[in-house]
């Protein structure tokens, strides 16, 4: 790995863990900031990758926790690996990203200790976080470290719970669920679904009863932790439907000038 012994030197006294968060999806991040404040860690987050490198500089005995895409979805630019590289040199790094381009044998060589596969759980990027600050502490007391990896089939219980949670409930009932962890209002979904604004307010006391959830906030969260909130189509399903809708009105509207 490149420049694994300053990393060790580095990091070594880091205590509970200082990480330096960058994620780009607000509701992702504020899910992650709780979930490892919870375990005691100091969550600094930063506002771009520029940032990262900044705080890392400042605060040389950090974790950084890196959602990191790039400008090509298939590739990682010379340039972007580059960047990557100086970091995971300057602080131990947590490689996070969806892009087809990234396993664990490219964020390896990239230096990083670890790498977590989107969509995730909150509850595996706490384990790959806490194994990665016992992996540093290790290998400064003289162990052979090896940088923790997540793959997708290392957490089978989780992936049961998540298709068990899925079947609770319908396929509307989930697209409502991740419009919710977009921010939108019932009057907002409604005309996103095409549905009443009452149909959409059975739709979410239907999910916080079958889920045992309370707020939306916990929807919002819940969307998070399954993968559904990063998963949604860029063509929804409900989008031909809408594209009908307006047809349907536009010739009615035109038989009516006629």
């Amino acid at each position: 790995m490149h420049g694994a012994g300053a990393d060790v030197a580095q990091g070594a006294d880091m205590g509970a863990g200082r990480i330096l968060l960058y994620e780009d999806d607000p509701l992702t991040c504020d899910v992650l900031v709780d979930t490892l404040a919870r375990d005691g860690h100091d969550v600094r987050v930063c506002e771009s990758l520029q940032h990262v490198m900044t705080a890392a500089d400042r605060m040389p005995r950090s974790l950084a926790l890196m959602d990191f895409w790039g400008t090509s979805y298939r590739r990682l630019a010379d340039h972007e690996g580059r960047q990557v590289v100086r970091l995971a040199r300057a602080v131990p790094t947590i490689l996070l990203t969806g892009r087809p381009w990234a396993n664990e044998q490219i964020a390896a060589e990239l230096g990083c200790r670890a790498f977590v596969p989107k969509p995730f759980r909150p509850s595996q990027v706490a384990e790959v976080v806490a194994a990665t600050v016992a992996d540093v502490r290790s290998a400064a007391a003289g162990e052979q470290a090896r940088p923790p990896v997540v793959r997708p089939g290392d957490a089978p219980a989780a992936a049961e719970s998540a298709v068990r949670a899925h079947d609770a409930i319908t396929s509307r009932q989930r697209e409502v669920a991740v419009l919710i962890a977009r921010g939108l209002s019932n009057a907002e979904i409604a005309q996103q679904l095409v549905l009443t604004p009452g149909t959409v307010a059975n739709h979410v006391e239907a999910i916080l009863r079958r889920l045992r959830l309370r707020s939306r906030t916990s929807i919002a969260v819940w969307a998070v932790e399954q993968g559904l909130y990063r998963s949604v189509p860029e063509a929804p399903t409900w989008a031909p439907r809408l594209r009908l809708v307006a047809q349907r009105a536009a010739r009615h509207a035109c038989a009516r000038r006629a």
